[in-house]
């Protein structure tokens, strides 16, 4: 894992030094050329929840993180710790026209689109790394980063996007300025292991388990909880 780290910490510095150049309009870099992740050297995961989104697919946490309630603002968010928000995953979805399943075939366009829409709203500047395409395993889909403030925290956040039959998927991790090579991994994994389901098989199966409505948050692997959270300030 350590070597899939560097080679994404060399990146994020090459890609940093390019959105922060000067002279002119900001614009969203893109990669030109794709990166291919080994998902067999990423984290373990606990077991799938779902279905999710009306059906549509199943993810799993990384192994030991909590599953907290179920909120309208994502599909499902898992975090590490019971004590902090940080580092936490989510997964947020819209309907998208453009593109209907992101492949080998179009993802290049797929990053360009993007990009575009960064440029459109004056956010290409924010990116603290460049939009690149990506493979885990049979999925393609694009990566980049930005970064935040929130009361006195700096944020990195990382997200991945991908589109499955008309739908955008984001998945995000936020964590502390400083432990993205860390925690990097545990987004990949995350994405690699999400199942898409056929909608009307997923809605008719008994086994489906939906993230609670308003219970306390739980570990996904069932350990208990020991302290409260302190206030998140995304939810």
């Amino acid at each position: 894992m350590q070597g899939l780290r560097a080679f994404w910490y060399t990146g994020w510095i090459m890609s940093l030094a390019w959105v922060c150049g000067c002279g002119g309009p900001a614009e969203a870099p893109v990669s030109t050329t794709p990166k291919t992740v080994q998902v067999q050297q990423l984290p373990e995961l606990a077991d799938l929840v779902g279905p999710l989104d009306s059906g549509r697919l199943e993810a799993a946490p990384p192994q030991g993180w909590l599953l907290p309630p179920r909120s309208s603002e994502y599909i499902v968010r898992f975090k590490a710790s019971p004590q902090t928000s940080y580092p936490s995953i989510l997964v947020t979805a819209e309907d998208y026209e453009p593109v209907f399943n992101c492949s080998k075939d179009n993802v290049d366009e797929f990053a360009r689109m993007v990009a575009d829409h960064f440029d459109e709203t004056g956010q290409s500047g924010k990116l603290a790394e460049e939009i690149t395409p990506l493979q885990l395993g049979r999925r393609w889909g694009i990566s980049y980063a930005r970064r935040a403030k929130v009361k006195n925290l700096i944020v990195d956040r990382l997200f991945f996007e991908t589109v499955v039959s008309g739908r955008k998927y984001n998945f995000e991790l936020r964590t502390l300025k400083g432990s993205l090579p860390k925690f990097r991994p545990y987004l990949l994994a995350v994405v690699a292991g999400v199942k898409f389901l056929d909608i009307g098989a997923a809605q008719t199966s008994p086994d489906a388990v939906e993230p609670p409505e308003s219970p306390p948050d739980k570990p996904a692997d069932r350990q208990p909880k020991t302290k409260p959270e302190e206030e998140d300030p995304f939810a």
